[in-house]
């Protein structure tokens, strides 16, 4: 009884220590958007004369400023377009290429599968320079294409990666009932293999969008 009466009682310590150090946490994360909020809505006066000070004059027009002369809306618009469309392509991509290399048997599926693994050893960052000057010279620049292939073809390695762990683990045996029940592959794709993988899709899914997002 001794014991478990210590047990007990150390419990709520130890829950107020991790509320406490939790607490601490969210403040460093609470505070730079505190005073994003407040110097938002100083003047420029304000802010040039003491960007530390709480005392601001409540200018909420700085908002619509920002939305119109700095083109918010457009970008938030171009951000959705691009990182919906390049996550879409990608599930699509990728998850029948994962279907491709690993639940059918062929020569060169694991030189293919390397080839893929070999993109994620690639920053985006380095390609940069080559993607604009080919871009400019096929005359794709300034167009939502022009980010939605890089985001796609950076993509597809994890993606594929992920999604072809997942498939090699279901049996056989699914596939084969569904062949002699009368189903193509493609319908054993779309109608099985498909379904099954919403859990890797959905964790492919949010990966990427906050890449294209970002």
């Amino acid at each position: 009884m001794t014991v478990f009466a210590r047990k007990r009682k150390a419990l709520p310590i130890r829950e107020t220590i991790i509320v406490v150090i939790l607490s601490v946490l969210s403040l460093t994360y609470v505070y730079p958007l505190f005073w994003l909020i407040v110097n938002s809505l100083k003047t420029d006066a304000e802010m040039f004369d003491n960007p530390w000070s709480v005392k601001f004059s409540f200018q909420f027009s700085n908002y619509l400023t920002a939305w119109t002369s700095g083109k918010v809306g457009t970008s938030f618009f171009n951000s959705v377009v691009v990182s919906f469309i390049s996550v879409g392509v990608t599930i699509v991509v990728a998850s029948m290429a994962a279907f491709a290399l690993k639940r059918f048997k062929w020569k060169l599926s694991g030189f293919v599968m390397g080839l893929f693994l070999i993109g994620i050893m690639i920053p985006i960052h380095s390609t940069l320079i080559p993607l604009f000057m080919v871009f400019n010279r096929i005359r794709l620049l300034n167009s939502y294409i022009s980010l939605v292939l890089p985001y796609v073809a950076f993509a597809l390695p994890t993606s594929i990666f992920i999604l072809g762990g997942f498939m090699a683990s279901f049996p056989k045996e699914i596939e084969e009932a569904a062949v002699i029940d009368g189903c193509s592959m493609k319908g054993v794709f779309w109608k099985i293999i498909f379904p099954l993988s919403k859990s890797s899709i959905a964790t492919i899914s949010i990966f990427n969008f906050v890449n294209a997002w970002n």
